[in-house]
């Protein structure tokens, strides 16, 4: 920031230009710590309570002023009010300016007071520093953490792109202690499965099997039981090169997308 220093002796002459100076370099700071709040924004103060909002600070359009108490209204202006200051010539003067937002419709300005933001207590660098924590994940371009698009792959927005690799999968969690989990990026699954007589549970048919009476040559002449045209044959059914069977889960196709910079 400019400076102007006092501290040298005997003092120095104080005209136009160094107030000039003075006020060019704090309307260039404010400037500065106004951008990081955005266009409209609600520095301190601006407090709603019931149909009235208290008085406060805040920037429009780049720029740090008062805002004035008043009922809420849809609209919020900017009045500026003017003062005449005498000169050393006799002349007066419209050098001193007052600028205050405050609720209104001048049928030009269209600042809408919905559209203020506040400024969190936390302050905006603490705020920036804890979301850029949070997307953390995403900024390691094409290493790190992925998000589903739900709309066409056209649409996908500058900076990101599509996993590739994803295409056609679902996601599992790591679990070391399966080892079909236990590695990041390994792969697996199947649409279908085919059975085999190793996924059938033990289990037995009943089968009716009819005889009929004859008699036996033995020296005893018992009757006995010997197959006839009544019995009955087990027979087979199904192929013997089986269609897979479908496992799907209901789903619904998306994107998986990356950042990849930009």
């Amino acid at each position: 920031m400019n400076q102007l220093d006092f501290t040298f002796p005997n003092g120095f002459k104080f005209d136009q230009g160094k107030l000039d100076f003075l006020q060019n370099s704090i309307l260039s700071a404010a400037g500065g710590a106004a951008a990081y709040a955005g266009n409209l924004a609600i520095l301190s103060g601006c407090e709603v309570a019931g149909s009235n909002v208290s008085a406060g600070v805040v920037v429009i359009a780049g720029e740090i002023m008062p805002f004035e108490a008043g009922a809420i209204d849809a609209k919020v202006i900017i009045v500026e009010t003017v003062i005449n200051i005498p000169y050393e010539d006799g002349t007066l003067q419209p050098a001193k300016k007052l600028r205050v937002a405050r609720f209104g419709d001048d049928g030009v300005t269209n600042y809408q007071w919905t559209d203020f933001k506040r400024n969190k207590s936390e302050g905006v660098l603490a705020r920036l520093d804890r979301l850029e924590k949070v997307a953390a994940p995403f900024t390691i371009a094409g290493k790190g953490g992925m998000v589903l698009w739900n709309r066409p792959a056209a649409d996908i927005p500058d900076g990101w792109a599509e996993v590739v690799d994803w295409r056609g999968r679902l996601p599992i969690g790591l679990d070391t202690e399966q080892a079909e989990f236990n590695t990041v990026g390994k792969t697996g699954g199947a649409k279908g499965v085919k059975m085999t007589l190793a996924n059938l549970i033990a289990h037995a048919h009943n089968v009716a099997v009819g005889f009929v009476n004859g008699r036996s040559d033995n020296a005893n002449d018992r009757d006995v039981a010997v197959p006839g045209a009544n019995n009955k044959n087990t027979t087979s059914a199904g192929s013997a090169d089986p269609e897979p069977i479908n496992v799907l889960n209901p789903y619904r196709v998306v994107v998986f997308i990356e950042y990849v910079g930009g």
